[in-house]
């Protein structure tokens, strides 16, 4: 289980056809000198997890769902594989930001 961070500020970052999230660094478990960690929706795990957050957005992508959650942290986008028992929209879902699916980036960048 990934460590719960004391605080954190979740934001969209990068293009339409790139999307990430990116997160304050957290407290204490982030990689050295991380200003930013970053979350590609594959790498959001729904179902399970310290974060919680409202589904806004479903949508069929072939295979897998796209989710747009509202949270606490801000909006965070997640995707599921289709096999996987679909979220309904106005669902509250459980979800992680794995620190081992975090992508360290400078903000300067």
């Amino acid at each position: 289980p990934s460590e719960v961070p004391s605080s954190v500020h979740v934001e969209l970052i990068g293009t339409s056809s790139a999307p990430c999230f990116a997160a304050s660094a957290l407290s204490g478990s982030s990689p050295p000198n991380a200003e930013l960690l970053a979350w590609r929706p594959s790498g959001v795990v729904l179902g399970a997890g310290p974060y919680n957050g409202r589904v806004q957005i479903v949508s069929y992508q072939g295979a897998t769902f796209e989710y747009l959650l509202a949270t606490p942290l801000g909006p965070v986008k997640a995707e599921a594989a289709a096999g996987a028992s679909p979220h309904a929209m106005g669902e509250e879902v459980a979800f992680d930001l794995p620190l081992k699916s975090a992508v360290p980036l400078d903000r300067s960048a």
